[in-house]
């Protein structure tokens, strides 16, 4: 589970998006200037500890969505449903 090599990534090396991504994470404001010679696996195991995990599963969940979209070429439109039906959770 541990990579073979550690990472050099810093915050100056993340794409606009990706810091965009982090930034819109509950409490987080990570900024460019002020934060440019942070290791990237150094935040993201500070914020390990502050993120609960509604907010990692919707992560996962649009990592998944971008995948499918990806390999089956679905259209913009093709999300993932966070939540079932109530009607389900009665019937457990």
């Amino acid at each position: 589970m541990v990579p073979d090599c550690s990472s050099n990534l810093k915050i100056e090396d993340l794409s606009p998006e990706d810091l965009y991504a982090l930034n819109n994470l509950p409490g987080v404001q990570i900024d460019r200037k002020s934060h440019s010679y942070f290791s990237v696996n150094d935040i993201v195991l500070e914020l390990s500890h502050l993120i609960d995990r509604d907010t990692v599963r919707k992560v996962e969940l649009k990592m998944l969505e971008a995948k499918l979209k990806s390999e089956f070429q679905l259209g913009d439109s093709f999300n993932l449903v966070q939540s079932r039906n109530k009607e389900v959770d009665y019937l457990h």
